[in-house]
């Protein structure tokens, strides 16, 4: 698949809304038998849960890691596994990382030298490696898989947010999603990060979604 159509089919599996301090899916929820769950994972010190489709052992699918660091996004937070889930059901291996505010940029490079060396075992395609990120997360992600040595990430998705970068990676095709009655600020940042990554001719690609509102969470 190329990856530009990696990137972008990655983003009609987080359909999602709010409405208030309620989170709400709109998309429906997979079956249990679509997905298999396999908990409190190690890799260094730390641990990831995996959710994937049955029978992945053995195959080479393309895997989907959820930068959910902020409060209410880690991997225990039901909002995220109904995205893992959801995602897994669709043939992704979806991951929900622990990650550490103070070494986030050391736990995600932790988190892909284990995947390098151990994501066969799991199913996942070394090749076809993905980060989403929204919100408060999507801050902290995107200058991180800009980092122009972080070669194991292939795509990424950031949703509503952005972050402080000044040169975009030539071979990493993102997506940026902007909610168009989000916050003025956020949607300034993110048309701004999309006319730079234009002007270095970057594959970044934004998707904007007119009806979109602000939401809380990561």
């Amino acid at each position: 698949m190329p990856r530009h159509a990696f990137a972008a089919g990655l983003v009609m599996l987080l359909a999602c809304a709010a409405t208030g301090q309620e989170m709400k899916f709109f998309y429906p929820a997979p079956p249990a038998a679509a997905v298999e769950t396999l908990k409190d994972q190690p890799y260094g010190v730390l641990q990831m849960d995996v959710y994937r489709p049955p029978n992945a052992a053995g195959k080479s699918l393309p895997a989907l890691i959820f930068s959910n660091l902020a409060s209410g996004a880690q991997r225990s937070n039901a909002f995220y596994k109904a995205w893992a889930e959801i995602a897994a059901s669709k043939g992704l291996i979806a991951i929900l990382p622990d990650l550490r505010e103070e070494s986030v940029a050391q736990d995600l490079a932790a988190l892909l030298t284990h995947l390098a060396a151990n994501g066969p075992s799991l199913g996942i395609d070394r090749d076809r490696i993905a980060v989403y990120a929204g919100s408060g997360n999507a801050y902290r992600t995107l200058p991180l898989v800009q980092d122009p040595k972080l070669t194991a990430i292939k795509a990424a998705v950031i949703y509503y947010g952005g972050g402080q970068v000044t040169t975009f990676r030539r071979d990493l095709p993102v997506l940026l999603v902007r909610a168009g009655l989000d916050r003025p600020p956020v949607n300034r940042t993110i048309t701004e990060l999309a006319t730079l990554a234009q002007t270095q001719n970057a594959p970044v690609t934004l998707l904007n979604y007119p009806g979109g509102h602000f939401r809380t969470g990561g």
